[in-house]
């Protein structure tokens, strides 16, 4: 198969039949995304959006102007909660990038001069592409939520149809003029979209040597290239303009809006919040590198398998080889933007995965690469289709390719119908329930310290979009690191004592510091295990389910009174239903319910009640199955069941599987002995 000359290359139309299948792939992605999309509040750094969206505040670095101002619009339709008018933004947004995607390919691959048969098989090829991205893993999970990664794929989309375009009608200013507008766009989204540059400079060169060539006039200084300098020299002011919307950051700050991360007010805080200072600018997360890049690139690896089935895997393959040899500047392209946006930035980012969570925040970033390689899968299915129609009569040709078609469609079909329910988020409402036991759970006027991502933004949801308990102070301890979060809540809670500039993890100031301020004018309750070490030590405290009340010492010596008292402060709490990934925010939020669970069961355990205990019984299987890690309610659930007289099968059971997950227990010579004595 020959490489296909600049003058050879197609440049496609958007004839009817192209525009109605983009469409209608589009539409059925939509509408996919739509059946299966977050009715409400999602987890993860979905509130920290909506939130600001909804108020026109700064989320988190860097900002995110135009997910910001993009999706306040969305909150203005009058469907839904807030919530859930900012995730179908990203349904609309990864449905455009699909639809974008086929008129992509159909470009891509072919000939000009093809025949009616030729250009079928190029459509049929792009529509197997858009549906594989549409069903792939993160792309689908990620379109029914608030985040910024569907914009991201829409613009990437964006980038790569109009650069495309242009390099093969570099005559077309406005073209390259558009690229560089939505390249400045783009960055004011998500800066990931940097790692397709490589890929889509390579392009431009091509496209202005392509330029270059055609020139007639080449009496300009710089030769047959005057007309490209002039061309760029043009455009490239466009990508300042696209950066714009970076000053709607102070702008907003200066508002004061409840959710102000940075306070970029001044220069300094706005290149702090633009360049992501607080988690290292290049790295993803603030944690250290800690992982292993082969180990990185294995797990991408499985991903793309995983997501795209081995059937799309060996599409890829066969249409990278293919535009390698038949479109070379492109084919070059399209690998090196996959290449850099996928393994060599999985292995430079090099995060930790010594926490289930950071696999989710890793596969985030899986996104980016899918479309390249989802570009790939179309190349690779039109030389399947065109080596079918080869092997087939003229006079069947065309059902030939028809039939070719729908076997290769089947495979992203097939696979979204086989992780429909894994995926779909159409009844998930957990981060909603959670806010609400948390803040149901206070008494009026409260000071509340929490850690953790799934914890602060579903508060700030909460109190900011629902007005649910504003009388509530919500303190977040990582935000309490930074002299603009300290600042901000001495400027709204005038009555609330900081005795710090900016907390440290205890290396030189301390919670504890915090709470005695405070404890004398408003109870004080925290949520989440905090890093700094032995920080309650001077107080007592009370278990109330998802919180704990601190009191002065000796106030309440006994921290499961309250719960022996009035275990509804548990009981009552809206549990999650169903199981959860370990990898998932999900899972965090189930695990701090099985806590609660556990909680009550041990206050309540060995009362004397009969009640008592088969509430304890409950509660202790709650806690097995929301916090699986929580092995000591598989222990007391035995012991429980023991003095029951229950059944021995089960209660060897637990105690087994108790020694597989903690072996070292000080306990576990006793139950080996009390399982050796029942059997």
């Amino acid at each position: 198969m020959q490489r296909l000359e600049p003058d050879e290359i197609p440049s496609r139309p958007l004839s009817r039949p192209l525009l109605l299948a983009a469409a209608a792939t589009g539409l059925l992605a939509f509408l996919l995304y739509l059946r299966t999309l977050a009715p409400t509040l999602p987890t993860g750094d979905s509130g920290d959006l909506i939130t600001a969206a909804w108020v026109l505040g700064v989320p988190h670095p860097p900002g995110y102007p135009l997910q910001t101002v993009l999706g306040h619009l969305f909150t203005l339709i009058p469907i839904g909660d807030p919530a859930y008018r900012v995730n179908l933004m990203s349904a609309v947004a990864d449905a455009l990038a699909i639809a974008g995607l086929v008129v992509l390919v159909f470009g891509l691959v072919g000939r000009r001069e093809g025949d009616r048969a030729d250009r079928r098989t190029a459509l049929f090829s792009a529509i197997v592409a858009g549906l594989f991205l549409a069903t792939s893993g993160a792309f689908w999970r990620y379109s029914l939520v608030a985040e910024v990664f569907a914009l991201n794929n829409l613009f990437a989309v964006s980038l790569l149809l109009v650069l495309l375009r242009w390099r093969r009608e570099p005559e077309r200013w406005r073209f390259l003029a558009a690229f560089f507008l939505l390249a400045g766009l783009a960055a004011t989204n998500q800066q990931t979209i940097v790692l397709l540059a490589p890929g889509l400079a390579i392009l431009l060169a091509a496209g202005l040597r392509e330029l270059a060539r055609r020139s007639r006039d080449r009496s300009g200084l710089f030769g047959p290239y005057t007309r490209p300098v002039r061309h760029i020299t043009r455009a490239v002011p466009l990508l300042l303009v696209g950066l714009l919307p970076y000053l709607y950051l102070p702008i907003a700050a200066a508002a004061n809006p409840p959710v102000n991360w940075g306070d970029s007010e001044t220069p300094g805080a706005f290149i702090d919040v633009v360049t992501r200072s607080a988690y290292g600018t290049f790295r993803l997360t603030a944690e250290e590198t800690g992982g292993s890049p082969i180990e990185h690139v294995w797990l991408f690896g499985g991903y793309l398998v995983r997501a795209f089935t081995p059937l799309g895997i060996g599409l890829a393959v066969v249409g990278s080889w293919s535009l390698l040899r038949r479109h070379r500047p492109d084919g070059l392209a399209i690998v090196t933007a996959f290449l850099v946006s996928g393994p060599l930035f999985v292995a430079f980012a090099n995060i930790s995965l010594e926490t289930p969570i950071a696999h989710s925040v890793l596969e985030r970033f899986y996104i980016l690469p899918a479309i390249p390689f989802a570009i790939a899968i179309g190349a690779g299915a039109y030389d399947a289709l065109a080596w079918l129609s080869r092997m087939v009569p003229p006079d069947i040709r065309r059902v030939a390719i028809a039939g070719g078609a729908c076997l290769l469609i089947a495979a992203p079909m097939g696979w979204g119908l086989a992780n429909y329910a894994a995926i779909d988020q159409s009844s998930e409402r957990i981060a909603t329930g959670f806010a609400h036991d948390i803040l149901d759970s206070l008494e009026s006027d409260a000071l509340l310290l929490v850690r953790g991502d799934e914890k602060y933004s579903s508060l700030a949801y909460a109190q900011f979009v629902e007005d649910l308990r504003p009388d509530v102070i919500v303190l977040d301890v990582e935000l309490l690191k930074g002299p603009w979060f300290v600042r901000d809540i001495r400027r709204r809670y005038p009555g609330v004592e900081i005795p710090f500039a900016a907390y440290d993890d205890g290396a030189t100031t301390s919670l504890a510091n915090l709470v005695r301020a405070n404890l004398g004018d408003r109870p004080i309750y925290y949520a989440g295990t905090m890093k700094e070490a032995d920080w309650t030590a001077g107080f007592d405290e009370s278990r109330l389910g998802l919180v704990r009340r601190l009191r002065p010492q000796g106030a309440a010596p006994d921290p499961n009174a309250a719960l022996r008292d009035n275990p509804a402060v548990v009981t009552s709490l809206d549990f999650p239903e169903r199981d959860y990934p370990a990898t998932t925010w999900e899972r965090l939020i189930a695990a701090q319910y099985g806590q609660a669970a556990f909680d009550v069961a041990f206050a309540l355990h060995g009362e004397g009640s009969a009640d008592d205990d088969k509430l304890a019984e409950d509660m202790y299987r709650a806690a097995i199955r929301l916090a699986p890690e929580l092995t000591q309610a598989l222990k007391n659930l035995g012991l429980l069941l023991r003095d029951r007289g229950a059944d021995r099968a089960e209660i060897i059971a637990l105690w087994e599987r108790f020694l597989e997950i903690s072996p070292n227990d000080p306990q576990a010579a006793a139950i080996r002995a009390a399982i050796d004595e029942l059997r």
